[in-house]
């Protein structure tokens, strides 16, 4: 007998319930072959776990969860994730534009804003790409005495 051939067959407590067993580090079973049959409130309910728990993420392959977590609970653990250095590139086809937009206005606030944003350019719209520009110019124009140089 197989769990992974009974995966598809089972209901949406059972799947939680072994998504939970695996995270825990009880059965060494891949979660992502769990993914395409469970519930997108249950996958949120991983992400959230992810996001509060970082250690748990070396457990969860990130690139095929995000596909079915809803965007609010990939905002989530990708803000948790840039909020702690490292960026999910992974995760960017799949974050809210709503997401990407404060991480914008955080890196025109904020000199100090550690990620990457030339990442995201493909993931901007049209008004963010502005606002980054704009914020460029002013931050690189010469002085009026560095003009005259």
């Amino acid at each position: 007998m197989r769990i992974e051939n009974m995966i598809p067959f089972l209901n949406s407590k059972d799947l939680s319930e072994l998504a939970q067993s695996i995270l825990k580090g009880e059965l060494d079973i891949n979660l992502t072959t769990l993914l395409p049959f469970m519930d997108e409130a249950d996958v949120d309910k991983i992400c959230l776990q992810l996001s509060e728990n970082p250690q748990l993420m070396n457990k969860v392959n990130m690139s095929a969860l995000y596909p079915f977590a809803s965007e609010e609970y990939v905002d989530k653990i990708f803000l948790a994730g840039v909020r702690n250095g490292k960026m999910e590139n992974s995760a960017l086809p799949f974050v809210s534009d709503e997401c990407l937009h404060k991480l914008v206005e955080e890196y025109v606030q904020n000199d100090s804003v550690n990620f990457e944003i030339d990442k995201l350019y493909p993931f901007l719209d049209d008004e963010d790409i502005t606002l980054l520009f704009k914020t460029y110019i002013e931050k690189h124009k010469k002085t009026p005495t560095e003009q005259q140089q």
